[in-house]
């Protein structure tokens, strides 16, 4: 012997667009949110890197990932290791810049990051 019961939802169709609806509001103000921080950590990073060239401060990059929902900031110039943290032999003193414009920008991103779902919820009501 088996005991089956059903639940039903009424108005299924109208919470499936609900949810649906959400998602683009949520994912939209996500990349926005991405993308702000991302290029303030990289301005910020460009403004305190060392200059001797210009190369160095000239080549840090966001690169966003295909959905925008999150980013890489960094660069290819290949002594930036060396630069941000400093070297050994023959001895240089760190000069960060990147790893400090996260720092003073992480707070920022958390913000806009509960901003944007606050604001998710309000229009969703």
């Amino acid at each position: 012997m088996s005991v089956k019961f059903t639940l039903n939802l009424e108005g299924g169709e109208r919470v499936r667009r609900a949810f649906r609806r959400v998602d683009v509001l949520a994912t939209r103000e996500v990349i926005d949110a991405v993308a702000e921080t991302a290029i303030d950590i990289t301005r910020m990073t460009k403004g305190n890197a060392p200059v001797r060239t210009g190369r160095l401060r000239s080549s840090y990059r966001e690169i966003f990932t295909r959905d925008r929902l999150s980013a890489e900031i960094g660069t290819d110039v290949e002594y930036a290791p060396f630069v941000e943290f400093g070297t050994i032999s023959p001895p240089r003193a760190p000069q960060p810049h990147l790893f400090p414009a996260w720092e003073f920008w992480r707070p920022h991103y958390n913000a806009r990051m509960r901003q944007a779902f606050q604001k998710v919820a309000r229009r969703v009501r």
